[in-house]
């Protein structure tokens, strides 16, 4: 739990917080394995609909040569970003249940959708000056991957607009950036082994990555609202 409870949003960027590793991926781990049923399930769904579906659609457009929308854009592409924000948000709303010692129902992952603007919206800018960055150069899309990495958490819980959650994030972040990269650098590299290694392993590093990062969330922010859903 954060040290003390901030509840003015601007009152976080004078935080000063102790990170630690250890404690995010061993609850994170925990929270996953008490509720491995659900939390699998869901990650199933979500691959099927943001990336199984979006996949077939642009195979689809190849061959019918001409369902693309400007800029040569895949039209799976356009589902798949328009689904991505409200279906992460789900994995932090069932984290956050779980952390704040609630029980979960499935139906919990899928209140992202109640507020889908500011989650879609999050996600495209997030996404898109990620994006921006890596094409320009790694490290700038690098530096912004870590430091959004509350970007969607802060909407959830805060419900801050998408602009303010991404900025909040990435000025807090950045007082020890360092330390969320290598928080940041191990998530990936596991996700990464389980994709060329065996991809079922997904399954369990995606929402083991997620929850810890919840965890994280609430033991350096802490929680303003006595529920996590929107």
């Amino acid at each position: 739990m954060a040290s003390q409870l901030f509840k003015n949003h601007e009152d976080l960027l004078d935080l000063n917080y102790e990170f630690r590793l250890g404690k995010y991926l061993g609850r994170g781990w925990n929270i996953f394995e008490a509720n491995r049923k659900v939390f699998i399930i869901y990650t199933v769904i979500v691959y099927f609909l943001v990336f199984g579906i979006p996949t077939l659609i642009n195979l689809y457009a190849m061959e019918a040569e001409g369902l693309y929308i400007g800029l040569d854009l895949p039209l799976g592409n356009i589902f798949s970003q328009i689904l991505f924000g409200p279906f992460l948000a789900g994995f932090f709303l069932a984290a956050f249940k779980v952390i704040q010692k609630k029980p979960i129902k499935f139906r919990d992952f899928f209140y992202g959708f109640i507020h889908f603007w500011p989650l879609f919206l999050t996600s495209l800018i997030a996404n898109s000056l990620i994006g921006i960055g890596f094409s320009i150069f790694i490290v700038p899309g690098v530096y912004l991957t870590v430091s959004y990495l509350f970007g969607m958490p802060l909407v959830i819980e805060r419900k801050l607009k998408p602009w303010q959650a991404l900025e909040i994030s990435r000025r807090l972040i950045a007082k020890q950036w360092s330390a969320f990269f290598q928080f940041w650098l191990f998530l990936f590299l596991l996700n990464l082994i389980a994709l060329f290694v065996l991809s079922v392993g997904l399954l369990f590093t995606v929402p083991w990555s997620l929850c810890s990062i919840a965890v994280a969330y609430e033991d350096i922010i802490g929680f303003l609202e006595p529920r996590a859903n929107p």
